[in-house]
């Protein structure tokens, strides 16, 4: 019972009825006694029984009816040997002291010893009968066995103060409550200390009333109920090694200290006051080892001490809002919290936990910041003036996050993530802003300032800026306009007091992506994303293969430096915004203008410059002659893809080809440099495979209805300043023949064809940057006439053919976000040509040698290819004068095997020239 006022008045009454004579039926008489066996009677006689020493040997009980079990006065001993057992069935017998008819009870400067598996119970139906009733002060109770309550506490402490001191409860074993669920009752002010050492249960509230209390727990103990200090200076204390955990409630300690090297967590509030009491606000100290706390602590008044030994773990919800950290504090985030007290002390902060801490205030401790999880921000939107003023550093670790709008004074390590502002997804707020390092700044991480909805976010490095030898990177994002003046640049910035060193990759993500094409590089014209007041050099920022690719156009973009030692001269003090105006460095994202022998320097003299673009756009230009080409060479000719014919003798009507060909063709385009006209080499090879079946054979000659299917390789190369691609297709075509040879030599050839291709374009550090996919369609009509020479059997053979070509390019968006649209591009191809042919026969074979000279003029093509919505003309076929050797043998009746070799040259200034070559068998059945 927490409070029995009238309790001694009642039991006063009770005194008034005669009192049993002392029996001691297993004990020997006292002031000495020792128990042994079963004892049925009261041992001592209160008051009366000072200076007692009482033991009972193991295994012995004293159990009584409606009276104390054992009653002394002053000065008492008790010892309760192991597995005894002292009980009662007190109802309303007032004891020795008129406090009812408890357990055990005596009065000041004694002590009573419980055995391990002893047991102290109060059985009766009393109200006021509890197992031990302390009457006065400076006892000590240990406990290694059970003490169990009946209707009231199990342990009461009148409290009468007679200036020996407090009463003190060791306890190693079990206390049970009763019925009220409360472990000690008290009255008066007389103060209790409580120690609840390891493997030691309370199973029920420990409440304490108005005195200066002190309870002591240790690891591996239980407390099932609630805590309360009561009135008083109350004082609690974490003690013992491993770890453990206080749940429920603790109310009322002015002192909270936790010592030794264990760990401890408070699941439940501290420092809540009742209306019954008034006490000063809580002062918690962590003097060694760790206290996590987890409960809800809003109404927490006091203070919070870190010793240099000592760790204080929790939420920023569960933390006091006033800590002096000289060792360290730990805040642990599953969600999302503000801290909006005050470190302060020498010691440091660690956070862990996945979810972000924000610190919404200035604190000045003086120690280290460890980023090991989650996310810290130092100040969001509403607080720009949070600030970590200490000189300790602050090391971001991989996959951790350091951001926010406030000041961070000393040295920062970043191994992850560092942001700004509104970067970051808005984790730090909305708005744009600035995170201000009053040091030095090592960036072995990454470097995220990209505004979100809104940019315009800095990251002010007050000192030194380096990666510490590993390579930084920096991500930000800009409005890409024109740039130029300040007044004109929208963009986050990196900008440095101090010196910069080392090397960092920097990735531009554009703002809404606005048309952006800068003037010609200057240290004005752009946008200026970092500035160095100290050293630097022009390698220390760059863009990621140094270039940007903009998704709305197909230009390049450069970081160029300017700054004392750069190519590009010095940077525009009109531009500065680190102070050093003359003399600083400043890393401005430009268009990049070319050249025909390379890049544009600024401030120096050029001609004839024009914008670059991607590494890509060279091959989207390029496709469409490339692919004409290998179709031409698909198509080819009549003898080529059958060998000679005029001279057959087989009289079968089926006949299956099958023949290897390819080209090794270089294209010289009609487009100028400005114009962005490009050369590029080209390889084909193909396999083409078909039948014929001789569908008319008469006097006239024989008709031929066939079908063939090619299957080719291309591999393109454009020779191109922007930079080198590999462009690899494969091709499959089906063509309908249709072939008349007439007996007087006279012949033409019909070829419809389409088909399909299927490659991709790569460049030396990409694969893949987009499909090349589509169809191609082609018509062929060829005829020739041999004219004999009649000179050593030379025939001299005109021929035509005209050709037509269409392709169908699927639009694409590569992996820089650059759609292309080649908007089906076509052209015509005229051959006019002479073949001066030479056949010696036998009678089962014959063989026909030929030299043949062609002219191929291209018919229209120069289309135009829209690259971002900007379109770019292709070069055109051109004209070239081609000179072709080949033999075609009748081995039999049956089987016929042919080939050749071509050069060609262009004869303008484009065109293709190269060399083709052609082998194949025919075989009749």
């Amino acid at each position: 019972m927490s409070n029995n006022t009238g309790k001694v008045f009642v039991a006063a009454f009770l005194l008034q009825f005669t009192v049993p004579a002392l029996v001691f039926a297993a004990c020997t008489p006292g002031p000495v006694v020792v128990c042994t066996g079963v004892t049925v009677t009261k041992v001592g006689n209160g008051p009366a029984s000072d200076d007692w020493q009482v033991t009972l040997d193991p295994g012995a009980s004293i159990t009584t009816g409606d009276m104390p079990a054992i009653s002394l006065g002053d000065r008492a001993i008790i010892i309760i040997g192991e597995n005894a057992l002292v009980s009662n069935l007190g109802d309303n017998n007032g004891g020795g002291y008129g406090a009812g008819p408890n357990t055990i009870e005596f009065n000041i400067q004694s002590s009573l010893t419980i055995g391990l598996g002893a047991r102290v119970e109060a059985n009766g139906p009393g109200l006021f009968s509890e197992a031990v009733n302390l009457i006065g002060d400076g006892n000590v109770i240990t406990n290694y066995g059970t003490i169990k309550a009946g209707n009231s506490t199990a342990i009461y402490f009148q409290n009468q103060n007679t200036g020996f001191g407090q009463n003190i409860v060791n306890n190693f074993g079990t206390i049970t409550a009763g019925p009220s669920n409360e472990i000690i009752g008290q009255f008066g002010t007389e103060g209790v200390i409580f120690t609840q050492q390891t493997g030691a249960i309370l199973n029920g509230n420990l409440s304490f009333g108005d005195g200066d209390d002190t309870l002591n727990v240790y690891t591996g103990s239980v407390i099932t109920g609630s805590v309360n200090g009561g009135g008083g200076s109350n004082t609690l204390t974490l003690n013992g090694l491993g770890s453990d955990t206080l749940s429920g409630e603790f109310n009322n300690f002015g002192t909270l200290i936790k010592q030794d090297s264990g760990i401890w967590t408070l699941s439940g509030s501290l420092g809540n006051y009742d209306n019954a009491h008034v006490a000063n606000p809580l002062a918690a100290s962590v003097i060694a080892g760790k206290l996590i706390l987890t409960g809800n602590n809003t109404n927490y008044l006091g203070t919070m001490l870190v010793g240099p030994g000592g760790i204080l773990s929790g939420a920023a919800s569960s933390l006091m809002p006033l800590i002096s950290d000289n060792g360290l504090v730990e805040f642990n985030q599953v969600i999302n919290e503000i801290y909006s007290g005050i470190l302060t002390g020498s010691g440091g902060v660690q956070k862990v936990g996945p979810a972000a801490l924000t610190l919404n205030n200035v604190h000045s401790y003086q120690g280290n910041t460890l980023i090991d999880q989650g996310a810290l921000i130092i100040g969001d939107s509403s607080s720009p003036t949070a600030a970590l003023t200490g000189p300790g550093s602050v090391q971001v670790n991989p996959y951790t996050i350091l951001t926010g709008y406030g000041l961070i004074n000393g040295i920062v390590n970043n191994q992850g993530s560092l942001g700004a502002g509104n970067s970051l997804g808005n984790l730090a707020g909305s708005a744009i802003g600035t995170l201000t390092l009053g040091s030095d700044l090592i960036n072995a991480g990454l470097i995220n300032i990209a505004g979100q909805l809104a940019i315009g976010n800095v990251l002010q490095v007050n000192g030194n800026y380096s990666t510490g030898m590993l390579q930084g990177a920096l991500t930000l994002s800009s409005y890409l306009n024109a740039g130029g003046p300040l007044a004109n640049q929208l963009t986050d910035r990196l900008l440095i007091a101090g010196n910069a060193s080392d090397n960092t990759v920097v990735t531009v993500i554009p703002f809404n992506a606005v048309p952006f094409i800068s003037p010609m590089p200057s240290a004005s014209s752009g946008i200026s994303l970092v500035q160095v007041a100290g050293s630097a050099a022009s390698s220390t920022f760059q863009l990621i293969n140094n270039e940007l690719i903009i998704p709305s156009l197909p230009y390049r973009f450069q970081l160029n430096a300017y700054g004392p030692d750069s190519i590009n001269g010095p940077a525009d003090p009109l531009q500065n915004l680190v102070g050093n105006p003359d003399d600083y460095w400043d890393y401005r994202l430009q268009s990049v203008y070319m050249t025909p022998s390379g890049p544009v320097i600024p401030n120096r003299p050029v001609t004839e410059p024009r914008l670059a673009v991607a590494v890509q756009v060279p091959a989207y230009i390029s496709a469409p002659q490339a692919l004409f080409a290998a179709e031409f060479e698909d198509v080819s000719e009549l003898h080529r893809r059958l060998g000679e014919i005029r001279n057959d003798r087989n009289k079968n009507d089926y006949e299956f080809f099958v023949r290897g060909y390819g080209e090794h063709l270089d294209y010289s385009s009609n487009r100028n440099f400005t114009e962005y006209g490009y050369n590029f080499s080209s390889r084909y090879a193909a396999v083409q495979f078909g039948s014929n079946l001789m569908k008319v054979r008469n006097e006239g000659g024989i008709l031929r209805i066939g079908l063939a299917g090619a299957l080719g390789d291309l591999n393109f190369k454009p020779d191109s300043i922007d930079g080198q691609s590999i462009n690899p297709a494969h091709t499959e075509t089906v063509s309908g023949l249709l072939t008349w040879q007439a007996e007087s030599g006279w012949y033409w050839d019909a070829i419809l064809a389409g088909g399909r291709f299927n490659g991709h374009i790569d460049n030396l550090s990409h694969s893949r940057l987009a499909r090349l996919t589509g169809n191609n369609f082609d018509v062929s009509l060829e005829t020739g006439y041999p004219l004999p020479l009649n000179w050593h059997q030379l025939v001299l053979e005109p021929e035509l053919q005209v050709v037509y070509q269409q392709l169908q390019l699927h639009s694409r968006t590569d992996i820089n976000q650059i759609s292309v649209d080649w908007e089906h591009p076509r052209q015509g191809i005229f051959r006019g040509g002479l073949r001066l042919i030479r056949t010696e026969s036998s009678t089962n074979h014959s063989i026909t040698t030929y030299l043949e000279g062609n002219l191929l003029q291209g018919l229209g093509g120069g289309h135009s290819v829209q690259i971002s919505n900007i379109g770019f003309a292709t070069g055109k076929f051109g004209s070239m004068l081609q000179l072709r050797g080949g033999v075609s043998g009748h081995l039999s009746p049956s089987l016929t095997i042919f080939g050749d070799i071509a050069n060609q040259q262009d004869l303008g200034n484009y065109g293709f020239h190269g060399w083709s070559y052609n082998g194949g068998v025919r075989y009749a059945l």
